[in-house]
């Protein structure tokens, strides 16, 4: 089996680059989506939650960057690094106060929770992928679900 991903080609590469970010967001939502489902597999119960919580980090990332670059701030989430470069609460300050009221006002939590929620998942999408090497490991997974949620839809035109 062949797999493409192919980038829209207009004249403005911003915004091809920020649509085709935001469907992998929703793709990676899926795939969060279905990983967490629970099923019997020869009277075996069969989950796959660590690539749930990937899937779901990386869907909100992407999610985020795409408002980023649709605002015309690419070279601000470009300026960070390493693992700084995966970090939601890094990618939220670099969105516009609209996108940023959005995820608060969808959470359902006041500013304050919201951030402390936000800071307790912004590294799992680097921290989940290597949760072997630690002892123990906890997320508030629905959280995450939620800011994927938000990540891959867009508001509603006033």
């Amino acid at each position: 089996m062949r797999i493409i991903s192919i980038r829209p080609g207009t004249t403005e590469p911003d915004a091809d680059e920020a649509e085709h970010a935001f469907a992998t967001a929703a793709a990676f939502r899926v795939a969060a989506a279905r990983a967490i489902e629970t099923k019997v597999v020869n009277d075996k119960f069969q989950s796959a939650h660590v690539p749930a919580v990937v899937c779901a980090a990386f869907s909100v990332e992407l999610g985020m960057k795409a408002r980023i670059i649709s605002d015309g701030n690419r070279a601000e989430y470009k300026k960070l690094k390493g693992t700084a470069s995966h970090s939601l609460l890094a990618l939220f300050h670099l969105l516009s106060k609209d996108d940023q009221n959005w995820f608060i006002e969808g959470s359902g939590h006041e500013k304050a929770k919201f951030m402390e929620a936000l800071d307790a998942v912004s590294s799992a999408f680097v921290d989940w992928r290597y949760v072997y090497e630690q002892a123990e490991r906890a997320i508030n997974f629905s959280f995450l679900s939620k800011l994927s949620e938000l990540a891959t839809t867009l508001p509603a035109a006033p």
